[in-house]
């Protein structure tokens, strides 16, 4: 059996990135200044809340900042050339199975950098979520519920109890968190933070009924991968809109 040593290069050429390349793809690049932009401070005139306020915005356009940046980077590694949209190919002769058989090197170096700006750009989506959940709560004023342990500040818990507090922001939170293209994300940052990455195989083993099962592995393509991320800041920006929209 031969082995094949692959030489990574770790982010090559991305001093050269141009960011004006990819801009038609963001679509978070639709909210003018948004960087410039208070969706909360302007309309808090309680201190301390509106110097905590102005904290946790701050936090947010640094997330939101993040994203921008590293979805650029992404992209780069992903146009630069990643063909595992055949990622698997079985021998009708004998069986065996050839993994990335359309790679050369240099693309096993591509996936390796998309990739690792794949796991900061979603992330950091999610940490913009919190964050508007930690400015719902603040804003709002909203209560944790001192006797349950899992009563937390987070951007789910900041959407339910907003149902008795500002119905209309509610119920189109709501919207965004039960879309699928909200959950695609979720499902694909959980794979990534908690369970096997998506852009790596997997072992294929199983154990069922007590017995271990060898199977095909999972894998996620790197296009599929990248249209989730794009429809993850779909979700980015139409949730602020809609606060900038109900946050009077």
């Amino acid at each position: 059996m031969s082995i094949q040593v692959i030489h990574i290069k770790k982010f090559e050429g991305i001093e050269k990135v141009d960011f004006s390349k990819y801009e038609e793809e963001n679509p978070l690049l639709d909210l003018p200044d948004y960087n410039h932009k208070n969706i909360f401070i302007g309309k808090a005139n309680k201190s301390p809340i509106m110097y905590d306020i102005h904290h946790w915005e701050s936090i947010l356009r640094y997330h939101y900042t993040s994203v921008l940046t590293n979805f650029t980077y992404a992209m780069h590694y992903f146009y630069k050339g990643i063909p595992d949209d055949e990622w698997m190919v079985i021998s009708e002769l004998d069986g065996s199975v050839e993994y990335f058989p359309h790679f050369k090197e240099e693309h096993y170096s591509n996936l390796h950098n998309f990739c690792h700006f794949i796991d900061v750009v979603f992330l950091k989506a999610f940490s913009i979520f919190e964050a508007i959940g930690h400015l719902l709560y603040k804003f709002f004023e909203l209560k944790l519920n001192d006797k349950d342990r899992r009563d937390k500040v987070s951007f789910r818990s900041a959407v339910t109890k907003l149902k008795t507090v500002n119905q209309p922001l509610y119920e189109e939170l709501m919207k965004i968190i039960k879309s699928p293209k909200y959950n695609r994300g979720v499902n694909l940052r959980n794979q990534i933070t908690h369970n096997h990455p998506p852009y790596t195989l997997s072992s294929g083993v199983n154990v069922i009924n007590g017995e271990t099962v060898y199977s095909i592995p999972d894998y996620t393509s790197s296009k599929k991968i990248k249209n989730t991320m794009v429809e993850l800041l779909e979700s980015i920006k139409i949730t602020l809109n809609v606060l900038e929209k109900n946050i009077k």
